[in-house]
């Protein structure tokens, strides 16, 4: 559990770190976030800031509906049951694709990274208020849902935070290519420009 913790996290900070750098408007405005919650660079880490920090919470999903953790998840049935007009006998392995979120037809824009649909406070076309609530399902859904969940997003709340806080990023070079095996990941070497605050 842990070595799967840590290495799906190290591979989500990578592409968050590169979302950001490529959208320095949705950095400045979390910077913005950081900035109010954490005012001095050792400002202690709480939960009632993590409470407060609901953008920090949307650019961390959005990030994940882009770069998916991993490309989907894997069950057996345990019953017969019919799908979309298919039957699948009991004890079939099936897999739900999680690629469904990097769809335009249910997210609006979806190749673009708008963590504003996340926030409770949007209400337009973007909102993913607007999207089916499987559309978007990175850690698996109900009992069998990931059970790193809660420490992956604290670790990558914590971790971004921290980054933002203290440093400026900027990307200068071509487009990072993801490859989609098993786990989402980044291919190309992660160079980002860092200027320290």
């Amino acid at each position: 559990m842990l070595a799967s913790n840590v290495k799906n996290t190290g591979k989500t900070l990578a592409a968050l770190i590169y979302f950001l750098a490529k959208n320095p408007d949705k950095q400045q405005c979390l910077r913005e976030e950081a900035f109010k919650n954490f005012p001095e660079k050792k400002s202690p880490v709480t939960k009632e800031v993590f409470n407060k920090s609901p953008y920090l919470k949307a650019v961390i999903k959005e990030s994940n509906r882009i770069a998916l953790i991993a490309i989907g998840t894997a069950r057996i049935t345990v019953k017969d049951m019919v799908l979309g007009g298919h039957k699948i006998p009991k004890s079939t392995d099936i897999i739900a694709m999680h690629i469904i979120s990097a769809n335009s037809e249910l997210f609006k824009v979806a190749e673009k990274l708008i963590p504003e649909r996340w926030l409770r406070t949007t209400e337009n076309e973007y909102s993913a208020k607007h999207v089916h609530p499987f559309a978007y399902m990175p850690f698996g859904f109900g009992p069998r849902s990931c059970i790193g969940k809660r420490v992956a997003n604290l670790e990558l709340e914590l971790d971004l935070a921290r980054i933002i806080r203290n440093f400026e990023l900027s990307w200068h070079h071509e487009d990072m290519q993801f490859s989609g095996n098993l786990i989402y990941d980044i291919t190309n070497l992660l160079k980002v420009g860092v200027k320290e605050f």
